[in-house]
């Protein structure tokens, strides 16, 4: 990732991170790259959070969601981010 963000001349920072899979592999990747982002460009753990979308196998990990465990809590959208998108099973 920091080889692409060099050749592409932009920062980590500045990315929407998209993980599919949000088990304990994909939470593992999301922590590891969080954890780099914190430290390269000084954010909190919030802030980094926030650069990462979650996908599982029931869509986008949304912090509404009681079967959430406390490490993908930290990466759950907030409904409201994303109640304009199109439902396509309506």
């Amino acid at each position: 990732l920091l080889a692409c963000m060099k050749q592409l001349n932009t920062r980590l920072d500045q990315q929407r991170i998209v993980i599919f899979g949000a088990g304990t592999a994909g939470m593992g990747i999301a922590a590891e790259i969080k954890r780099a982002i914190m430290k390269l460009h000084h954010l909190t753990d919030e802030e980094a959070a926030r650069l990462f979308w979650l996908v599982d196998y029931q869509g986008l990990l949304l912090s509404n969601d009681p079967a959430l465990t406390d490490a993908q809590r930290l990466y759950a959208r907030a409904p409201e981010e994303v109640a304009t998108w199109a439902q396509p099973f309506d």
